[in-house]
């Protein structure tokens, strides 16, 4: 994706959106300056070599909530060992300018770090030198932004619409005290049904060389099937 930095500059980027890793909301997004939040890698096209890590959100005035959030993800990046997994992967890696306190709460893009490539490791586009460092240190910089999702997720979905997405996901947590007795007393019903059943086939059985019972066999059966469909229903309602 292409688009042109509204920053002094002006300088053209190509960036990657990385799945879970951006959220909005009430049509924010950078250029609207409100509701939102996204960590991506970008390249400036007059610098080919850098591939950048941004955190981006609301400026402290308008968002402390989120601009807080963005601080946060930024330190704990800067405090994990993904500087030494660029040097392991075999990259140069450069701490980001304009990562003090007052720079985080003043401006919605952050640099916590760059991934600088050599000539040799270049690829043929921007797209591809995003990919080469994504796969490589990716894993490590989603792994701090999860810890963070839970928090952000709450924020940008209503209260109505995560009580909405829960009950399409997890129908079993509708299941009230009063639910749980129903559906006990049902399968009592059931287990006395069958116990019936059972009771009525030995008795029948035991007595078809004795006197004829006053009801035929069939109608004695069904008598009983009607009798326990009855406890069943009453079991339900």
């Amino acid at each position: 994706m292409r688009r042109i930095s509204p920053e002094a500059l002006a300088e053209e980027l190509e960036n990657r959106e990385i799945p879970g890793w951006n959220w909005t909301k009430n049509g924010g997004a950078y250029h609207q300056k409100h509701d939102f939040f996204t960590v991506h890698w970008e390249v400036k096209v007059d610098d080919r070599n850098s591939v950048r890590l941004h955190v981006e959100s609301p400026i402290q005035s308008i968002d402390p909530f989120l601009n807080d959030v963005k601080q946060e993800v930024i330190s704990a990046i800067l405090a994990s060992s993904i500087a030494d997994e660029v040097r392991h992967k075999g990259f140069v890696y450069m701490p980001g300018s304009r990562i003090s306190a007052s720079s985080v709460q003043n401006n919605r893009s952050t640099e916590p770090f760059r991934v600088i490539l050599t000539q040799s490791q270049r690829k043929p586009s921007i797209q591809d030198d995003i990919t080469t460092v994504h796969d490589a240190i990716g894993p490590y910089v989603d792994e701090i932004v999860q810890k963070f999702a839970e928090r952000l997720n709450q924020h940008f979905i209503p209260e109505q619409s995560q009580r909405s997405i829960n009950d399409r996901v997890w129908p079993e947590q509708k299941k009230s005290p009063a639910n749980n007795r129903k559906a006990s007393g049902c399968a009592l019903a059931l287990l006395l049904c069958w116990l019936l059943l059972c009771l009525g086939l030995v008795s029948v059985r035991g007595r078809q060389k004795g006197r004829p019972r006053f009801l035929p066999k069939q109608a004695r059966m069904q008598f009983r099937q009607i009798s326990c469909m009855r406890e069943v229903a009453g079991a339900i309602r």
